[in-house]
């Protein structure tokens, strides 16, 4: 139980840390996306792509017509075969992504380089960019629009 204990009150600390406003922030640009009905991307490496999966499934039962970025892995592999993994997503962004909608990306680290050329790409597009970041919110925290940075040098908290 100790464990479990000491990991339940590292979660707790970094969810009593968020910066509320800023999560208001958040909420009121994704509001916004869905009553214009604009896309939303959704991205993360690793881990994080998993967690931007399931983001993706909650941001459409709220009505938002999200999409994860990582979800065609054959358009994924292919274009990490063909150009390389860092520029995977981008490229996938460039494909199909318009001005006007937006992206949201999370990382741990804020620094996976193939999550830092998709933010570029969604600014060349003149896509809104979100993150949902921890450890300091890296390279990515500076090119977002609005960085949600969780206070956390670990990543399950």
């Amino acid at each position: 139980m100790v464990v479990v204990d000491s990991y339940s009150a590292r979660s707790a600390a970094v969810i009593a840390g968020l910066d509320a406003a800023l999560v208001g922030k958040l909420a009121v640009h994704l509001d916004a996306l869905r009553r214009a009905r604009r896309q939303v991307w959704v991205a993360g490496n690793g881990g994080s792509a998993a967690n931007a999966s399931h983001l993706t499934a909650h941001l459409q039962e709220a009505g938002l017509r999200a999409h994860d970025l990582t979800a065609d892995q054959a358009m994924l592999t292919a274009m990490a075969n063909d150009h390389g993994y860092e520029r995977a997503l981008m490229l996938v962004l460039r494909k199909l992504a318009s001005p006007g909608q937006a992206l949201i990306v999370l990382s741990g680290s804020g620094d996976s380089s193939n999550v830092v050329l998709a933010l570029a790409e969604a600014g060349r597009l003149g896509m809104l960019r979100l993150g949902l970041l921890g450890m300091g919110g890296g390279m990515a925290a500076r090119m977002c629009d609005l960085a949600l940075v969780v206070d956390s040098s670990e990543y399950g908290p």
